[in-house]
């Protein structure tokens, strides 16, 4: 049973069809009571002509792409909140066709074409979720979650870099990550002078990346639990290419690509 509990919408067209679809990463529930078994990534048509499509599973997402099981949290279990899976899409192969990114609480951030097909995943937890590395109990790596993802062209290469961070409740839980248009790791850091607080520790909302100084130069602007607004700028960067630069897309909040 899919339900679409919490995942924002967003609005794009994946098909260069003149028509825009809807898009979301709903969870997957079964079980009494109801039990999240992965989330998936659902494209539906919009109400376009006669309205026959409206609503319909667009071609290629008949069988919808499923991320893996996120650990199963008991009642009471509130903090750190879970991340909610808001899809970015942005252009990643350079056919003009945007694809869908979205963090989900398995501890992965995911590229799907607008076909339906799974580019490649990358594991942002550490460590990954489902190891048995020594020293990491499991509630450990349950509570390890990501912001929604951004995208900028931020070496004037023509290409969207992608930022997320990470949050939980372990020392230094806070992250700012940059993955290449190919999910490949450029850079983690881990942020500065974090603090203490029982919400969380680390980034959970998303970034967002503007030439806040006028210097014609980006900066990617966080926000944190625990210890206020951090700022990074980005050499030998600039404003020209930042499709989507802030959470849920733009200034509007729409989702709008």
């Amino acid at each position: 049973m899919n339900v679409w509990t919490a995942s924002p919408p967003s609005i794009g067209d994946l098909d260069r069809d003149g028509k825009n679809e809807v898009i979301g990463v709903p969870n997957v529930e079964k079980k009494e009571p109801y039990e999240t078994q992965a989330y998936a990534f659902m494209v539906l048509d919009g109400a376009y002509g006669n309205g026959s499509r409206s609503g319909r599973r667009h071609k290629g997402f008949n069988r919808l792409p499923l991320t893996r099981k996120p650990a199963v949290r008991p009642d009471g279990d509130w903090y750190p909140p879970s991340g909610i899976p808001a899809p970015t899409l942005v252009n990643l192969t350079g056919d003009r066709r945007p694809e869908i990114v979205a963090s989900v609480p398995d501890g992965s951030v995911y590229a799907i074409s607008p076909k339906g097909r799974r580019l490649w995943r990358y594991g942002y937890a550490h460590p990954p979720l489902g190891s048995k590395l020594p020293g990491f109990a499991p509630s450990g790596r349950a509570k390890t979650f990501a912001s929604e993802v951004v995208a900028a062209d931020l070496n004037r290469d023509g290409r969207p870099e992608l930022v997320f961070g990470t949050y939980g409740l372990a020392p230094d839980s806070g992250r700012l990550v940059v993955l290449s248009r190919t999910g490949k790791k450029l850079y983690d850091l881990r942020l500065r002078h974090q603090g203490r607080d029982g919400n969380g520790i680390g980034i959970p909302a998303a970034p967002s990346i503007a030439d806040i100084d006028r210097d014609g130069r980006l900066e990617i602007v966080v926000t944190t639990f625990d210890h206020g607004i951090d700022v990074y700028r980005v050499p030998r960067s600039n404003a020209k290419s930042l499709p989507w630069p802030t959470g849920r897309g733009n200034l509007l909040r729409n989702g709008a690509a």
